[in-house]
Formats: C-alpha cells, sequence, structure tokens
C-alpha cells in the first residue's frame, strides 16, 4: 500500500460499513417511530410513516452488508490502487438543485421548483445533454404537478408570478 493511501478502506470495506451505518440508521429511526405510535391500518398513528423508510433502510443497509461480506477479496486488491477524486461538479448541481427547489417554490410555485431542481440535478450528470435535462425536468414537472397538486390536493400554489403588485 502506497503512502498517501494509508488508511484509506478497500471498497469492499465501505460497503460493510455503510451497510451498518445504514443499518444503525434504519433502527434508529424504527425506534423513535415506535415511541410516536404506530397505530392500526384503519387509523394510522404518526409513527407509522416514519416506520416505513425507516424499514426499507434497515433492509437496504442489510443488503449492502450482506453483498459485501460475499464480494471476493481478490476484487478487493485490484480496486484499490487508485483512489477517486470526487466529482464536484456532480456534488455542486445537486446541493443548487435543492437550494433551487426552495427558492423557486417560496416564490414561484409548485412546478417551476420541480422543473428548475431536477434541470440542474440533471446537469450534474457528465454523459446528459441539455436536451435531454430539459425534457427530463418537464416531464416531472407535469408528472409531480399532476400528482401532488391535483391528484393528492397538496396545499401549495402551483404556479405564481412573484413580480405581480
Amino acid at each position: 500500500m502506497a503512502a498517501g493511501q494509508r488508511g484509506l478502506l478497500s471498497p469492499r470495506q465501505r460497503d460493510l460499513v455503510a451497510g451498518v451505518l445504514c443499518i444503525a440508521g434504519g433502527a434508529g429511526v424504527l425506534s423513535e417511530a415506535r415511541r410516536l405510535g404506530l397505530g392500526t391500518l384503519d387509523h394510522l398513528g404518526a409513527g407509522f410513516y416514519p416506520a416505513v423508510p425507516g424499514s426499507l433502510l434497515v433492509l437496504v443497509g442489510g443488503l449492502i452488508a450482506a453483498t459485501a461480506l460475499v464480494t471476493a477479496q481478490q476484487a478487493d486488491d485490484a480496486s484499490h490502487d487508485t483512489v477517486a477524486v470526487p466529482d464536484w461538479r456532480g456534488c455542486a448541481c445537486i446541493v443548487g438543485a435543492v437550494m433551487a427547489f426552495v427558492l423557486f417554490a417560496w416564490c414561484m410555485g409548485l412546478a417551476p421548483a420541480i422543473f428548475a431542481c431536477v434541470f440542474m440535478a440533471a446537469l450534474g450528470d457528465r454523459t446528459g445533454t441539455l436536451r435531454g435535462s430539459v425534457i427530463l425536468a418537464v416531464g416531472m414537472a407535469i408528472a409531480s404537478t399532476t400528482l401532488f397538486g391535483y391528484l393528492l390536493g397538496i396545499n401549495m400554489p402551483l404556479w405564481q408570478w412573484p413580480f405581480a403588485s
């Protein structure tokens, strides 16, 4: 192992740690959900909704950890030679997308917020095109507006013009 790589975890070890962290996080959510009360299927309690993603997090964490335990050690040694550089463009686009959603939802409504969020997040993909990002953003804005605005009746304006007097 090179001196600059000392202390780094192998991909297999990273997967194992990630799986254990997912299991721990999901177990914490399940514990809190149980404290809130799950209720029944007829009358759902406040803890029912957090229990569902908490259960899924435990399940996915278990699958990640199991995959890491089953993976052969030879694949570990071959892929540990290089250190990957973080994709700063992707990170910046994801953070910017969340910030754009908050800003656009506050001043322009749900439909423009979803369009801006998806469009900015899609720009983080180095293999994507501008045309593909626009098509994805328009499709998601239409589908999400239909689902949340019309079918579920979310109490949020779908469109508002911030510059109207």
